[in-house]
């Protein structure tokens, strides 16, 4: 029980308790005190459930719609990262099909481009904020640590391939050296890693069993071998 609704419980019991003696002594003097005695005292257990039953049933209340607010963080932070490693691969994707003379994929407009961008990637800044709004310490610095990883990864997506240069690029479009590969799906490789050591943190504090996230999955390749 919560320590002030003790006080208050104690409080009300010692004044009906003071009232009750009184009007007993009365009841004994005079007959017509025994109802209002009786009254007092079913009055004193109305208010004892009163006072007792209905904020024990709104703490619990709040403290299970804590719970599930930050259940709910939680989950938008997982599903957000996988959709920002989408974007990611998306970007790098375009970035490959828009050089060369018969480019598939052109951007004519590069605002437009920019604000569809900004709208994808609006999911992981929407499940940080939450998180930490209604995450625990550790799950905000694990959140932090996955959207730290996430920061040099776009830059490596739109990065101009170095493969070619020159008039080859012009002519058979940009090509990516294997370092820049490799620099590409390490950073990736980061996102996933950060984010299953927050999907931990996640499962552990929301009571959920201790898991091998990647059971049953092959093992990530780091890029091209050479």
């Amino acid at each position: 029980m919560l320590p002030a609704l003790r006080v208050a419980i104690v409080a009300l019991a010692v004044v009906v308790l003071m009232a009750a003696g009184f009007l007993a002594g009365q009841a004994q003097l005079n007959p017509i005190w025994v109802p209002v005695v009786a009254a007092l005292g079913a009055s004193f257990l109305t208010a004892i459930a009163g006072i007792g039953v209905e904020p024990v049933r709104r703490h619990y209340e709040d403290q299970g719609q804590l719970k599930r607010e930050r259940l709910d963080a939680y989950a938008q932070m997982i599903s957000a990262s996988a959709g920002f490693i989408t974007v990611a691969t998306t970007v790098r994707e375009a970035r490959k099909l828009s050089t060369g003379p018969r480019a598939a994929v052109r951007i004519d407009n590069a605002l437009g481009f920019m604000k569809d961008f900004n709208a994808d990637v609006a999911p992981v800044w929407n499940a940080w904020s939450a998180v930490w709004l209604h995450g625990s310490q550790e799950a905000i610095e694990a959140a932090n640590r996955l959207v730290d990883a996430m920061q040099p990864v776009i830059g490596l997506a739109n990065v101009k391939g170095a493969a070619r240069s020159g008039l080859l690029n012009v002519v058979l479009g940009e090509k990516w050296t294997d370092d820049q590969e490799k620099s590409f799906h390490e950073a990736l490789a980061k996102i996933g890693q950060a984010r299953i050591a927050f999907t931990a943190v996640s499962r552990r504090e929301t009571g959920r069993d201790i898991v091998d996230l990647l059971a049953g999955t092959a093992p990530p390749e780091s890029g091209p071998k050479g």
